[in-house]
């Protein structure tokens, strides 16, 4: 049945403001009606919609807004008919419907504000009708089921794709420790993360502690099913080549090793004071002093090299200007003699025959190593 006529407000039209380019259409109130049903004897009701209000876009007002008119630095995409809700300053939480869109970044609203608009944040809401099913139910979708994970709401996710981008509800097994609730964690990755669920055995005393010796575990190496067992640090593992020996690798006893053997390896240390003699006598051994070659040795000596065409045996001798004392016999044709000679000593040289040799057509020359 026809209504009655309503009006939104008490007035039934509002004068225009002297604004360019609007004009008294823009300010037109429209006429409204309503319905009514019968509901029973001598009962009747206004028709009503359910409706909601959705939130469209958020955006903060032009510095041109003012107590009417809304400028935006952006298009609003606003409706004539959606609803301006204020969400900071003076007017925070105040709704006010929209008359018209007078252009992409303007608006006009049905009602005069108490108070400037300009810079203030506002959120474009947008009327929209309820659904309901035949047994008077509403219909509703239901969004992804979520929960919340370190304070942020977290939807439930599956991708059978990229299951690394899965996020399933949580599920965990908790367990209190010290008074904290804690998630029973397995990270085979990195083991220490593990947190797992503790079984404990215990006494009125306290817990009980079970080692492996209380549990009896061994090892064998006989028999067809010998145990194997692995030896490592936890990242490396050592080897065994075929020859079943341990492959191993001592840095340590390998450097110990280099420094021994260049502790060993010997070097020139002096030389006879001529460095080659090819002229003089070397005397006879019955002669009391011999010819002396080193006033005073460098340093301790351990090696006596010679190269020499002379061909005699000749003996290298301590103290060989007062009391000469045999030290060794050189060999023949030149060669190499171990020895011990402190630093400091006088060394010279005495054919070990009962005859001079006298140098020239023949010459002789010693390396003293240490």
């Amino acid at each position: 049945m026809p209504a009655i006529k309503g009006f939104p407000s008490s007035q039934k039209g509002i004068s225009p403001p002297k604004l360019s380019g609007l004009d008294e259409n823009d300010f037109r109130v429209h006429d409204l009606y309503v319905t009514i049903q019968d509901i029973g004897s001598d009962r009747s009701a206004l028709d009503v919609l359910p409706k909601a209000i959705f939130p469209v876009a958020s955006f903060t007002l032009d510095a041109a807004s003012d107590d009417r008119i809304l400028t935006f630095g952006a298009a609003h995409g606003a409706r004539k008919g959606d609803v301006i809700r204020f969400t900071s300053g003076a007017l925070i939480n105040l709704e006010v419907g929209v008359h018209s869109v007078l252009s992409a970044t303007t608006l006009l609203l049905t009602s005069k504000l108490s108070s400037t608009s300009s810079g203030l944040d506002v959120t474009v809401m947008r009327y929209l009708t309820l659904t309901l099913d035949s047994t008077g139910s509403l219909i509703t979708t239901p969004g992804p089921m979520s929960y919340i994970r370190d304070t942020v709401t977290t939807s439930v996710e599956e991708d059978t794709a990229t299951p690394a981008n899965n996020r399933a509800l949580p599920a965990h097994s908790f367990f209190t420790l010290d008074g904290v609730q804690v998630p029973v964690v397995e990270d085979t990755g990195t083991p220490a993360n593990n947190t797992p669920l503790p079984v404990k055995l215990t006494s009125v005393t306290g817990d009980i502690n079970i080692t492996a010796g209380d549990l009896n575990v061994q090892t064998t190496h006989l028999g067809v099913n010998a145990d194997s067992m692995r030896i490592g640090n936890g990242v490396n593992e050592m080897g065994v080549n075929a020859s079943l020996e341990a492959l191993t690798h001592d840095a340590d006893a390998l450097t110990e090793l280099q420094l021994l053997v260049a502790a060993q390896r010997l070097s020139i240390v002096d030389l006879m004071d001529a460095e080659f003699l090819d002229a003089g006598t070397i005397p006879q051994s019955s002669n009391g002093t011999g010819l002396t070659v080193v006033a005073a040795s460098a340093a301790i000596i351990q090696k006596v090299q010679t190269i020499e065409d002379i061909g005699e045996f000749i003996g290298l001798y301590s103290n060989p200007s007062t009391v000469p004392v045999l030290i060794c016999i050189l060999p023949i044709a030149g060669g190499e003699v171990e020895v011990n000679i402190p630093a400091g000593t006088e060394l010279g040289l005495q054919n070990m025959k009962d005859v001079d040799i006298i140098l020239g057509a023949s010459s002789i020359a010693i390396n003293f190593l240490g």
